[in-house]
C-alpha cells in the first residue's frame, strides 16, 4: 500500500486537519520508458536499487475503482527526486512539490498493525470529559503539575495523562474525568466564541 502524507510534525497545530486530505492507494504495476533498462533488485532482494526517473506506478485508487489510468509518475529534478500522482488523465491529485510524502506498508501489515484507542478498562472504556471550542479562540488546558493539553501558539499538546486532542476536530478534547484542571481560552481574532464541557454523566458547561 500507498499512502499520501502529508509533510509536517504531528504536533504541529492544523496538522491533523491536513490529514484528512490524504489517500492510499494500492500499486500493481511499473511501466518503465524507453531505454530505461528496468528493475534491478539488491543484494537482499528487498527492493530495487536503479533510477527511478521517467518511471511510472500503476495503482488502484478505491476513489476511481473502475479506471485503469491511476499512476504516479516519479522524475528527478536535478538533484531532486520528485513525484507527481495522476488520478484522472492530465490532473495532478498529489505531487512532492506540494508538502506530501509518501508512505508504505504491505497489505498484511497494514491488516495486523496495532491501533491505540483511548479505551481501557475491564469493558474497554474509560469516561472523558469533552472539551471543545467553537473559533475564534484556542482552548489551553493544565494539571495540578504544570502538564499541559491544548494549542500552545502553533502546537498540539497532549501532556495530560489520558488526554487526548480529537482527531479532525480542531479544538476539542477528551479529558480525564474527577482530575482538577484548568482551562485558559485565548482569542486568536475578531468575534465570539463558544466553549462547551460535556460530562460524562451528561451535564454540560457552555459560555460565549
Amino acid at each position: 500500500l500507498l499512502f499520501f502524507i502529508p509533510s509536517g510534525e504531528v504536533w504541529d497545530a492544523g496538522y491533523t486537519d491536513k490529514l484528512s486530505s490524504s489517500h492510499c492507494v494500492m500499486p500493481y504495476k511499473f511501466v518503465y520508458p524507453n531505454g530505461h533498462p528496468g528493475p534491478q533488485l539488491s543484494a537482499d532482494g528487498i527492493t530495487t536499487i536503479n533510477d527511478l526517473d521517467g518511471v511510472e506506478m500503476f495503482v488502484w485508487d478505491c476513489n476511481r475503482p473502475e479506471s485503469d489510468q491511476c499512476r504516479l509518475k516519479f522524475k528527478r529534478n536535478g538533484g531532486i527526486f520528485e513525484f507527481e500522482y495522476f488520478a484522472d488523465p492530465g490532473v495532478v491529485s498529489f505531487r512532492s512539490q506540494d508538502g506530501i510524502t509518501l508512505g508504505l506498508m504491505t497489505n498484511g501489515q497494514y491488516m495486523l498493525a496495532d491501533h491505540d484507542l483511548p479505551f481501557s478498562g475491564p469493558f474497554g472504556l474509560t469516561r472523558f470529559v469533552f472539551d471543545f471550542l467553537l473559533s475564534p479562540a484556542d482552548l489551553q488546558i493544565t494539571d495540578e503539575n504544570g502538564l499541559a493539553t491544548g494549542r500552545f501558539g502553533s502546537q498540539l499538546h497532549a501532556g495530560i495523562p489520558d488526554s487526548h486532542p480529537c482527531y479532525l476536530i480542531p479544538g476539542a478534547y477528551l479529558l480525564p474525568e474527577n482530575v482538577p484542571l484548568s482551562r485558559k481560552i485565548v482569542g486568536t481574532g475578531a468575534g465570539t466564541y463558544t466553549y462547551n464541557s460535556i460530562l460524562p454523566n451528561g451535564l454540560s458547561i457552555v459560555i460565549s
